[in-house]
């Protein structure tokens, strides 16, 4: 290797034509790749990564059948790869080509690089749907984050599936993309040798607009307006997909034509309708159901989402509540009594200080948006909550200001299959457990 190199690539090395090892990384070289270099059909390792180049790669270089490494991560190349990208490199097993400014779509012909073990092309700006194909590659490391790669439909997540066929996939890396939708449940099924599965979620937003959706329905979607009465954690289950869905209608009421907002000042003679902690206060003084009930419920619901922390927890007594405790702490204590696991999720998921400081930020205002709309929700006066729109309105967009700013900040996950809400760790989010 040479050290510390500037410059360009002297174009002299074409005349080497037994050359079968090219590594100029960390160097400060400069201009264009030469052409003539993919023209040795010997090479089978060119390494300049870390360096000064731009422009494009020479389409030679995707014809070099004896290429088993070619990397040019961190370099500032640009255009897009050749549709053929996969034909002629039959014994390729490392493409890294991350950190540049690659745009277009991934070809779906990279399949036929059969001995694709490492493929990096995190951190450009590719566009568009993954082919499925690219499941088929069978990598030990597929790094896909930090582009513009898009995926709404389950037959865009299709590649997902194709991996679980990969026994040897250890990194997956997909966060900071645009991907929405549910998660195939094939996910549950990825190579036991998996140690990370970063898929640029935040799964707690995620979590609590999926409650805050189904909650809308209940209320104002449905042809009687239905209240559930007993909303807490362990009646929200998560599917394989991480999907939230509310669950046990035992209690749930069916409000008929009178006034909802004048059924908040009647009075019943029933007893308590729900569950201590999560059960709206008027309810035990004998007040009518109303859809203000649940908005209490699903208000500390989102507050135990964030801190980790049950309403029944055992510190909370005495005029003390999960409620009053958001409170003390708002706004400048706040991310103290955050869920330590959020917050060790960010530090673990930082590649660099930089990072973590920008997700820190992006992630705090997240956090003190949500933490807004979980105390208005719990209130104790049912006329000072937010109805459940507004509630559903202002969660989304918080979730959408997020992956907007941060491109899906990162989040490692785990899938698990489906369970009570109040049944899952929250370390869920920090790594895939050993097999």
């Amino acid at each position: 290797m040479l050290m510390k190199n500037t410059g360009i690539i002297p174009a002299s090395l074409n005349n080497h034509s037994a050359l079968q090892e090219i590594a100029l990384t960390f160097n400060q070289l400069e201009g264009s790749i030469p052409q003539g270099l993919g023209k040795i059909t010997s090479l089978k390792l060119i390494e300049l990564g870390a360096n000064h180049l731009s422009r494009i790669i020479p389409t030679t270089f995707f014809n070099l059948s004896s290429l088993i490494t070619f990397g040019v991560a961190q370099n500032k190349l640009h255009g897009t790869l050749p549709y053929d990208l996969g034909n002629h490199l039959p014994n390729l097993k490392n493409l890294l080509l991350d950190s540049n400014s690659f745009t277009g779509s991934l070809p779906a012909s990279i399949v036929n690089a059969t001995e694709m073990y490492e493929l990096d092309l995190g951190s450009n700006n590719f566009t568009g749907t993954l082919p499925p194909e690219i499941g088929m590659l069978c990598p030990g490391l597929l790094v896909l984050g930090t582009n513009q790669l898009m995926a709404a439909t389950a037959q865009d997540w299709e590649f997902m599936t194709f991996l679980t066929n990969c026994t040897d996939l250890c990194i997956l890396d997909l966060r900071r993309n645009m991907f929405g939708g549910a998660l195939p449940s094939s996910v549950a099924n990825l190579s036991t040798q998996l140690q990370f599965l970063w898929l640029g979620y935040n799964e707690r937003l995620n979590i609590a607009v999926d409650i805050a959706d189904g909650l809308d329905y209940l209320h104002s979607n449905c042809e009687t307006p239905i209240v559930h009465c007993d909303l807490k954690p362990s009646n929200i289950l998560l599917n394989e997909d991480l999907v939230a869905h509310i669950g046990d209608f035992g209690l749930a009421k069916i409000l008929h034509e009178s006034s909802i907002e004048q059924q908040i000042y009647s009075r019943s003679s029933t007893g308590i309708r729900g569950t201590i902690g999560y059960v709206a206060p008027e309810y035990g003084q004998g007040g009518q159901v109303s859809s203000r009930g649940d908005v209490y419920s699903f208000g500390n619901v989102i507050l135990e989402l964030f801190t980790g922390m049950a309403p029944t927890h055992e510190m909370f007594g005495e005029g003390l509540t999960l409620q009053k405790h958001v409170e003390n702490a708002f706004p400048g204590m706040l991310m103290q009594i955050v869920d330590p696991v959020l917050l060790l999720t960010e530090e673990a998921n930082a590649s660099s200080v930089q990072d973590e400081s920008n997700a820190m930020e992006h992630g705090s205002n997240a956090i003190f948006s949500v933490m807004q709309v979980g105390l208005s929700c719990s209130k104790h006066a049912p006329t000072e909550r937010m109805c459940m729109r507004d509630a559903a309105a202002a969660i989304h967009g918080i979730r959408d200001r997020h992956v907007k700013i941060t491109r899906n900040e990162e989040v490692l996950i785990t899938a698990h299959n489906a369970r009570p809400f109040a049944e899952t760790s929250y370390a869920a989010e920090t790594s895939r457990p050993a097999p």
